[in-house]
This record gives C-alpha cells, structure tokens and sequence, in this order.
C-alpha cells in the first residue's frame, strides 16, 4: 500500500528541512540549566498565598480525594478538571499551599521540557528552543502577583500548546500524523474542562492549521487529521462524561457548564462588570520587554508565515478576545497570552541576533544594551512583585485571625462551617465546608441554587454560618436564605470583617 504524500507550503519544508539537517543534540547544557531555573523559580514560590479561588479549588479537592463527587458534595460554577489537578497534587504533596505550590513546580517544569521539544525544528538557532520556558513560564512565575499562582489559566496552557502543535504537526507531516492528532485532540478536550471558553480557541488554532495546508496539501490527509483530532477530543469528553453519569452528576455538570451561564449573564447587573483599565495596565506594565520582543518576532516571521506562527497570532487574539469578554477582570486572567507571547518573543530574539550578526559589532552592542535595559526593568518588576506576594501573605491572615480566634474559643461549638465569603477561613480555621455549595460567588447563585442551598443548610444545620461584610448585598437579595437564618440562628460575633451567626 503506497503511503500518500503530503505536499506543504515551502516555508514549512525549508524549516523542516534545516532542523532535521543541523544535527543539533537532543538536549543540551543549556536545556539542563533551563528546565533547572524553571523548577528552581516553582520552588521559590511554595511560600507564595493563595487567593480566594485556590483556597477554594483546595477545599473542593479536599473533598473529591475522600471519595466525594464534584457538583454532588461539592459544587461549583466551574468545570471539574481543576478540582481533579487540584486533588492529585493534595493526595502527592498535601492539601496545602507549598503542596499546591510544589506540585506546580513538577507540572511546570514537564511543560517546559515538551517547549523545548516542540520548538527545536521551529526555530532557526537551537539556543532559541531552549530558552522559551524561559521566556514562557519562567515570565509567569516572575510576574504572577498575589494570589495568581495555581490558577485556572496558569494549568491552561499546557494542555492548550500540545493542542496547537500537534495539531500542527499533524496537518503538516504524514508521518505519525494520527497520533498526534488524537493526542492534539484530547489536549484539547482537557483544556475545555478546566474552563469551556478555551475550547473556541483551541478550535481556532485548528480551523488556522487546517486552512493554511489546504491552499497546499493533500486534502484526503487534512480531513483525515480533522476526523481524528474530533474523535480524540470526543473520545476524552466521552470518558469525562462516563465518569459523570457513574456518579450520578452529568446532567448537573451540564448545566453548570451549558445553562447556568448565560441565565447568570442575564441576572447581573452591568455594574458587577469590573473595568479592565487597572487590569490591563498592571499586565502591560509587567511584561512590555516580552510584548516588544513578540510585536519584533511577529514581523520578523510574516514574510515567511508558517502554521505554527498563524497558530500563535490567533491564540494571541483569540485569547485577548477570551479575557475582554470577562465579567470580572483579574490579573491572572492573562495568563492565557503569556505562552504565545514568550514564543513570538523567542522568535523576535532570534531575528535581532541574526540582524547583529549581519551587521557588525554596532548592532550588537545596541541590540546587547537594549536586551539588558528590558532585563533591568522586568528585574525591578519582579522584586517589586515578590515583595507584594509577602505583603499579600500577611494580610490574607491578618483577615480572618479575628474569625480564627472566635472559633477557637474554649466554649465554640466543633462541627463544619459554613462562609459566605471568602473560602481562606475554611482553610486557616481548620474547619470544613458544611455544605456542598459553596458561598464565595453568592452574586452568581440562580433562584433554583439558593432554593438548593437553603434547603442544604436547613439538613446540615452547621453550628455556625458567617457572611462577610462585602458579600452582606448579595446574600440578602435572597430572603429565604435570611429567613432561615433569622429563624434557625442568633447573632454570636460581629467585627468589620462581617457577623457570625450561632445555630440557637
């Protein structure tokens, strides 16, 4: 049987070409010290505080581990595969901040070496490949600010390069075409279950590989990969769904994921809309030496436009798109554009050294002292953000101590709380959730879900419920929550940080 050949545009060839004749090594020196400052930048942080929504993902694993189910023990707004990163790295290391934080550190450094891997046929110097995690996810634990470690987007993007490159490779070479497009397909799939709002743009990246080799390649060969990459990112929602049913919660994890959302959309006022200037200026302020080295990579390889550039380009505007369209604004949202922009901006390096080369010893002092004023700038940003981190780190416990004290009095009732409000306090008290859902996004909870979590609360009855005071609006917009509470508890503590309320 006579294999087909795959025609590709000549660009992608040329390159090909040239990395399969370099001879360069599998890895190198430079490789080692790479994937060793990575890891060393993880292990650096195991001290760094969470914010709200890592205490929260760690309570929640907490659960799943002792043999609890997502949205039946404990339910969230968002999609399960955090909660499930989350326990293996609690059951491994603990479920703590430094066990959260190391078990990154692992994930993170696994991520850089498959960069490395990746980018060797897609850069023309090998020292290029070798220091994109560098650029990528050495730039992300430089600038990440408090609280921002361990989230959602800062696991995203693993799963979202493999999705990109294989799929790249797929559509681009025959050659272990279909493993690389199941494999691209389930990258995929595990992407949109730690937030379904990354599927479009994994899809994105696959419409933009499949049309670039469409204008030059061998069309039976890119429907092939396109059924594959459909059938491994079936294959994995399949297993994912399987799991769900077994457990009785698939059509509650359907409708978090599917119906919830856009009723939410509808309930919020605009005014919960949080402005993206602060946001914006924060993340352009920090990472502006890495934006002007991608905008320089970006020209330097338009003339000569290959997949995996257009593929980086659309996950840039794709995933700029993704977090302007956020009700809420945070730092960490941007965390999704940090990988695309250290691989443009590894590109944008390798076009000034061979500018310099070309052009003399002037070039290359100007290109040298230009380098080292970025270096000077983002240095000052790091060690301005890291002394936030430990600044951030007293406060999230100066916040509750108040709280921790109260509960524990010689006199306090033992048992499971209940908070609405920020989920630290499970985790410095000590204390479990009571219930399955939880009360730190009470502003997003539908009628059927406050109906659902009075009704929980009412069967739990947990010796002691708090709302804080920023969460007070929220929580009265539902009255049979503060009927119940009115009926069923008395007032026992009331400081500035909120009230807690003592079952009678």
């Amino acid at each position: 049987m006579r294999s087909r050949k795959v025609v590709l545009p000549i660009h992608v060839v040329s390159e090909r070409r040239f990395a399969a004749s370099s001879g360069s090594p599998f890895a190198t020196w430079l490789d080692a010290a790479v994937l060793c400052i990575v890891f060393a930048a993880g292990l650096a942080h195991l001290r760094s505080p969470f914010g709200g929504d890592q205490f929260l993902f760690t309570i929640g694993a907490a659960k799943i581990a002792h043999h609890g189910v997502i949205y039946r023990d404990f339910w969230d707004l968002k999609q399960p595969m955090i909660y499930y990163i989350y326990a293996v790295s609690g059951m491994l290391f603990g479920f703590s901040q430094s066990g959260v934080h190391l078990f990154e550190a692992f994930y993170q450094t696994a991520f850089a070496g498959v960069l490395i891997r990746a980018c060797l046929p897609r850069f023309r110097y090998r020292w290029a490949a070798s220091i994109v995690p560098l650029l990528t996810i050495a730039a992300y634990y430089g600038f990440a600010n408090d609280g921002a470690l361990a989230s959602v987007e800062a696991f995203a993007g693993f799963p979202i390069f493999v999705a990109c490159v294989f799929a790249a490779d797929a559509f681009t070479t025959e050659r272990g075409a279909t493993s690389n497009a199941l494999i691209a397909g389930a990258a995929g799939a595990v992407a949109a279950s730690l937030k379904f709002a990354f599927f479009p743009l994994v899809v994105a990246m696959w419409v933009t590989a499949l049309a670039l080799c469409l204008r030059s390649g061998d069309r039976r060969h890119m429907l092939n990969v396109a059924l594959l990459l459909a059938l491994g990112c079936a294959a994995t929602f399949g297993a994912l769904g399987s799991y769900l049913a077994g457990t009785g919660v698939l059509g509650d994890a359907l409708r978090t994921a599917f119906i919830e959302p856009p009723a939410i959309l509808r309930q919020l006022a605009p005014a919960y809309r949080s402005p993206m200037q602060s946001e914006v200026r924060t993340f352009a302020g920090a990472m502006w030496p890495l934006v002007a080295l991608a905008i320089a990579g970006a020209i330097a390889r338009w003339r000569r436009m290959d997949v995996f550039t257009a593929q980086l380009l659309v996950w840039t505007g794709v995933g700029a798109a993704l977090v302007d369209a956020e009700v809420w604004s945070y730092y960490y949202k941007f965390f999704i554009l940090i990988v695309p922009i250290g691989l443009l901006a590894a590109g944008g390096l390798e076009a000034l050294w061979t500018t310099a080369a070309k052009g003399g010893r002037f070039p290359r002092i100007a290109i040298a002292a230009l380098l080292l004023i970025m270096l000077a700038s983002s240095t000052r940003t790091i060690a301005r953000v890291q002394s936030g981190l430990r600044t951030f780190a007293r406060e999230q416990h100066d916040a509750v101590s108040s709280s921790v004290a109260f509960l524990d009095r010689a006199d306090a009732r033992s048992g499971p709380i209940y908070v609405f409000g920020d989920p630290r306090l499970y985790y410095f008290s000590g204390r479990d959730q009571a219930i399955a859902i939880n009360g730190y996004s009470p502003a997003l909870l539908l009628p059927a879900r406050w109906h659902e979590l009075v009704r929980e609360l009412e069967a739990a009855a947990p010796p002691y419920i708090m709302i804080e005071r920023d969460y007070e609006p929220s929580v009265h917009v539902s009255s049979a929550t503060m009927r119940f509470i009115a009926s069923s508890y008395r007032v026992a503590y009331a400081s500035s940080d909120g009230t807690w309320y003592e079952h009678r």
